[in-house]
């Protein structure tokens, strides 16, 4: 297996170091695009982790645990899959049209209404990258089965025509992953990675396994990012038990990387605060995903 292509790259000089090479996707600078307030980050953690630790508590022993199985009183009521082909398509439909005409309110609201992940925790490329570009071609569609019989999900590769930052024209391939919300029915896109070739975007199965092989690498990323990181991989790749597993022990991780020039990097821009807060909005969209309601599937 060859190394996984990260997303985005940055590097820190330290106390007359070499320049340190930090992979994570999860760990980047702020740019002026987005918030640099790492107080507006706790506020999410808090918000966000405090009311999923709220939540938690009221359940039982049988629902807090990492399993996901089908009730035997309660079954998801079956649905046309050509119908539902249909639905999540236009819901990708909408996605790309929102990425196409992000700088605009009309493309924002698109995003907003089709993303899983909205607001501070939709930061940089973590879940959804959004090329410019002006034309994109499909070249598959169509859902594929998850570990939960009942609950299916949908992929799109499409090819843009793209452009960089210098006006250049570009091909980029780009692989969407969407889920229906249990709850509302309504499908939306649960992320937008871009590539080609093995470890890239693209390569769900690469990057499960290259996330997994590094969950114990933590002296320039924190455990926290590692099962944060693997945990989005599984939930792509359908595996939404090992993803809830993921998650979960992510709640539990130390969220500071061993070495000590890293640590203050991420305690300075607040990503433990948004790791904790991601994991957090991951965790509820699983529940949805799944559909916590009084006809569908529970969490065990």
């Amino acid at each position: 297996m060859q190394p996984v292509v990260w997303s985005a790259l940055f590097l820190l000089t330290c106390g007359g170091r070499n320049a340190i090479l930090a992979d994570s996707p999860f760990l980047r600078p702020l740019t002026e695009n987005q918030s640099s307030d790492a107080g507006l980050r706790f506020r999410l953690a808090h918000d966000v982790f405090g009311s999923f630790q709220q939540s938690s508590t009221m359940k039982t022993d049988k629902q807090t645990s990492s399993e996901m199985k089908s009730s035997s009183t309660k079954k998801q009521v079956a649905t046309d899959p050509d119908s539902e082909l249909k639905r999540a398509s236009k819901a990708a439909d909408k996605f790309l049209n929102g990425v196409k005409i992000a700088a605009l309110p009309e493309g924002k609201s698109l995003l907003a209404g089709t993303q899983w992940i909205t607001g501070l925790a939709d930061h940089g490329k973590d879940f959804y990258e959004r090329p410019l570009f002006t034309e994109s071609t499909t070249l598959y569609e169509g859902l594929f089965d998850t570990d939960i019989s009942s609950v299916k999900g949908y992929k799109r590769l499409v090819e843009l025509k793209a452009l960089s930052e210098a006006g250049t024209p570009l091909s980029v391939r780009c692989l969407l992953i969407g889920y229906k919300d249990g709850t509302t029915l309504n499908w939306k896109i649960l992320g937008a990675s871009c590539g080609t070739g093995e470890g890239s975007g693209t390569d769900v199965e690469g990057n499960v396994q290259g996330f997994s092989a590094r969950l114990q690498g933590t002296k320039y990323s924190s455990a926290l990012n590692n099962y944060l990181s693997y945990g989005v991989w599984l939930l792509k790749a359908g595996k939404i038990n090992d993803a809830m597993r993921a998650l979960e022990a992510a709640t539990r991780a130390k969220d500071m990387p061993d070495d000590p020039d890293m640590a203050k990097f991420v305690a300075s821009h607040g990503d433990a605060d948004l790791n904790r807060a991601q994991v957090a909005i991951l965790i509820d969209i699983i529940s949805k995903i799944v559909g916590n309601g009084d006809d569908h599937q529970t969490v065990h």
